[in-house]
């Protein structure tokens, strides 16, 4: 595989998982020898980076009524497009790859000026899921723009295949989308044999965690994981906390729930950090847990979780299913179900027999069927020798 030099150009300006996926694909591809430059509002690619020119304005426009907000969006497709231009004098780039966001025409417009392909990344779909947010003001503009951008891409990656069925639907061709989950480095996870070390190191020894990591919102449904531990500890479970590793604005609500159920001591919220010092936290779960997740993602934190052998419970649906194997790599529990949840979390903490299997097998899981940033990087490369050989080169 010849060293290829790669324009990652994304709008993202938040530090959650968006910005996690983006540093580590882009570190990704660096490892493997290909040059990436990274033209966006907010660097993500390098640890400790700080906002590019025009972040800051952007970040101020957040406070904007939503039908000035989804203007600047369109607007920004000149402004980047003009970015990507000029970061690719000099730079002979063989190809785009781009994170889709809404109504960004940038990297199409790019690309058909520097006859470069363009990949495409898509980990959402984005006008369906704002309109039944409410948030979207002018919906016809959105959804032509969208379906513009998609057409126009070269090849689609999408992080599953329910994704892929949903933009198939809307009238995309299925030979153009590539599946690609998310993925994880397993390498910054500790062995087995260094957790009782890191608990007392990080003050939790003594008590079994029940797990979450990322940012918290109330969809998330850690209310049920809260009341589940809660009924879980009066019928005798009483070394049990709750473990947040992360922050949101799912948390205020979460600690007000846990006083009243009486177990405000037993829940423990980290705070964000810096992403290279989640997994030292994650390893230290006794269950990792994802009660809700919408049902197109792949999400970060399932990875995560598998990555540090960690026994997982997640709802019962499609685009999970794509990654774990019930009774296997995690338990699946029916969707939207507290009782069921309950009785997962139940198993794994009376059998530790069963924890311990489903967590050996969801850890060999991630190197047996490719779930690490370092294979999507090369699948992405891959991709683009298939199609485009050495053009550019």
């Amino acid at each position: 595989m010849e060293m290829k030099r790669i324009l990652y150009h994304h709008r993202t300006r938040a530090r959650d998982g968006q910005a996690v996926h983006v540093r580590f694909l882009i570190n990704a591809f660096r490892a493997l020898g290909h040059r990436v430059k990274e033209v966006s509002l907010v660097r993500h690619g390098d640890q400790g980076s700080a906002p590019g020119k025009g972040g800051n304005l952007f970040f101020l426009a957040l406070l904007l009524p939503r039908f000035t907000l989804e203007i600047l969006e369109h607007l920004y497709g000149s402004v980047g497009t003009r970015k990507i231009l000029a970061a690719a004098r000099g730079f002979d780039p063989h190809f785009i790859y781009e994170r889709y966001a809404l109504s960004n025409l940038a990297g199409i417009h790019a690309k058909e000026k520097l006859g470069l392909p363009l990949f495409l990344e898509v980990n959402s779909p984005m006008v369906l899921e704002m309109e039944r947010l409410g948030k979207l003001v002018f919906r016809r503009w959105a959804r032509r723009v969208e379906f513009q951008i998609f057409q126009r891409s070269d090849l689609i990656f999408v992080v599953s295949g329910v994704l892929k069925k949903m933009l198939v639907d809307q009238g995309v061709a299925k030979e153009k989308i590539l599946v690609q989950h998310n993925g994880v480095d397993p390498s910054l996870f500790p062995p087995e044999e260094e957790r009782e070390r890191i608990r007392k190191e990080l003050g939790l020894a003594g008590r079994r965690g029940i797990g979450f990591s990322g940012f918290l919102r109330e969809w998330h449904r850690m209310d049920m994981a809260l009341e589940s531990m809660a009924s879980l500890v009066r019928s005798g479970f009483e070394d049990l906390q709750l473990l947040i590793v992360g922050g949101g604005p799912g948390c205020r609500p979460l600690r007000e729930q846990a006083a009243s159920l009486g177990v405000g001591d037993r829940v423990r919220i980290t705070g964000e950090m810096p992403p290279e010092d989640v997994p030292r936290w994650i390893s230290t779960f006794h269950v990792g847990v994802l009660p809700a997740i919408n049902v197109y993602a792949s999400p970060l934190k399932l990875f995560d979780y598998l990555a540090a052998g960690v026994p997982v419970v997640a709802p019962d649906q499609e685009n999970l299913r794509e990654v774990v194997e019930h009774g296997k790599t995690a338990l699946l529990f029916e969707k939207g179900n507290p009782l069921a949840f309950e009785e997962s979390v139940k198993s794994l903490l009376e059998d530790r027999e069963l924890a311990d299997r489903i967590g050996r097998n969801g850890r060999a899981s991630i190197e047996e069927r490719g779930f690490t940033w370092r294979e999507n990087a090369k699948r992405v490369v891959q991709a683009y020798e298939e199609r485009y050989g050495n053009l550019g080169s």
